[in-house]
């Protein structure tokens, strides 16, 4: 059995699941809301390459992530939150909701720079990051 083959979703489960108790127990655990985020993420990703809509779950990282920052603002998080931005972008452009792709695109870009700010360097990565959703923000972009 490869590697490839296993499924993440039940560790990620468990994960979740260990990580609540830990913000039952501490609310203001701000790395706790960083793996929330980072948990929805990948999760979300993954049943994306399902063929599943996963924006709910998108939408809940984004959520923990905010959390986080509020708590410490690192670029590290904005990183996390623009690949789930970047997720609810492309899933948005899959199903021809072309405003709500333009809005994550953006959204998934301003967090990439925010990062970018916080650590410059970061600057090259981000830029790379970035490349195809600036073609699509163009390409969105009302004339």
């Amino acid at each position: 059995m490869l590697l490839s083959d296993l499924d993440p979703l039940p560790p990620l489960l468990e994960a979740e699941r260990h990580t609540l108790e830990a913000l039952r127990l501490n609310p203001r655990y701000w790395t706790g809301w960083r793996n929330m985020g980072r948990i929805r993420v990948a999760r979300a990703a993954f049943r994306r390459t399902r063929g599943e809509d996963s924006r709910e779950e998108l939408r809940a990282a984004d959520e923990d992530l905010a959390r986080a920052i509020g708590f410490l603002e690192t670029a590290d998080l904005w990183m996390s939150r623009g690949e789930g931005r970047l997720h609810l972008a492309g899933m948005a452009d899959k199903r021809g909701e072309l405003r709500s792709a333009l809005e994550a695109y953006r959204a998934a870009e301003e967090a990439y720079l925010r990062a970018a700010k916080l650590d410059p360097k970061l600057a090259s990565t981000v830029d790379s990051l970035l490349r195809a959703p600036r073609k699509r923000i163009e390409t969105l972009t009302p004339r």
